[in-house]
């Protein structure tokens, strides 16, 4: 049995140590407001009428790979996100990903090459067959096509409650995912219903992600809530079809001290293979470059892997 122990009690330090520099959230959010307006309304702004992506996570990819309601509704830059990833244990292997986004007005739109092998995501084959941390990038069975893994994705706002009404506002997103292992497409709706300092969310999708398996019904939920300079966020992903296995828990916190914006992260996943549930811990840290670049380094954003990542708004 191996457990890989992450100290969750340490996000607690980290935020009564940064508590006493809350003054300094201002420049982050002031810099937003004079800089990048809808950073500055996804960052800092109250009120039912704020499109903010649910959750603490460190890349707006698996923000909408977990949930495609997480999508922007309000008019945006567009945004690209380029994360290359390398093995500690093995630097020769590399991977990329990319992801597209853009608001328009009551409706978004994304596409990311992300998969289910990244922190925030359900990889139920590795977590049956494999180990906690990955020893390579390869598919656990040869592809049937070159087109790479997909998530198309699109959310749209319901309602628009009046600005300062506690109505909460309610995103349904859709999500379209093209499994390469497969060469199948599957997906599926979600829905947000975001308050004031706390959002609730939800969906589900159906997918095909091996030859030897039939379809599997992924479900996600997340609960997230945002206090002064700190975002909390706990996510729950499961699988009806495949394997029997629990439920995938991670629990994610997002603090921003001006330019700065740190994540630290604990998931609980069970491993056929190790007879017990394993803890994996993620850190990433990010930097607000200019108002349109944004670059960071992640700590296992795929398990036993080291990343470095760009924002770019167009």
């Amino acid at each position: 049995m191996r457990i890989v122990r992450a100290p969750l009690g340490t996000l607690l330090i980290i935020c009564t140590f940064f508590q006493a520099s809350a003054a300094f959230a201002d420049s982050l959010c002031n810099y937003y407001k004079k800089e990048i307006p809808y950073m500055y309304k996804v960052m800092c702004t109250e009120g039912g009428s704020t499109s903010k992506p649910a959750g603490a996570n460190s890349t707006f990819s698996d923000s909408f790979n977990v949930s495609a309601a997480a999508l922007p509704t309000e008019p945006s830059s567009y945004g690209l996100e380029v994360i290359g990833s390398y093995l500690r244990s093995d630097i020769k292997e590399f991977t990329p990903t990319f992801s597209l986004i853009k608001g328009f007005h009551k409706f978004g739109a994304g596409i990311s090459t992300s998969g289910s092998n990244t922190f925030f995501g359900n990889d139920i084959v590795q977590r049956a067959t494999g180990t906690p941390l990955y020893k390579s990038f390869a598919p656990h069975e040869p592809a049937i096509t070159s087109i790479p893994n997909l998530n198309l994705g699109t959310s749209f706002e319901l309602n628009t409650p009046p600005l300062g009404s506690s109505m909460p506002k309610f995103d349904l997103g859709i999500s379209g995912r093209h499994n390469q292992t497969t060469d199948t497409w599957g997906g599926g709706p979600a829905l947000m219903v975001i308050f004031n300092r706390f959002t609730i969310g939800g969906g589900f999708t159906r997918e095909k992600i091996s030859t030897h398996l039939q379809m599997v019904t992924f479900t996600s939920l997340l609960v997230s809530t945002r206090i002064s300079i700190f975002e909390f966020e706990y996510t729950q992903l499961r699988n009806a079809g495949g394997y029997a296995l629990g439920p995938v828990q991670i629990l994610s916190g997002t603090i921003s001290v001006g330019k700065l914006l740190f994540t630290l992260a604990e998931r609980q996943a069970q491993f056929l293979l190790y007879q017990n549930i394993v803890l994996q811990p993620h850190l990433a840290l990010q930097y607000q470059y200019s108002k349109h670049l944004s670059i960071g380094a992640m700590y296992n954003y795929i398990p036993g892997a080291s990343s470095l990542a760009m924002q770019y708004f167009l």
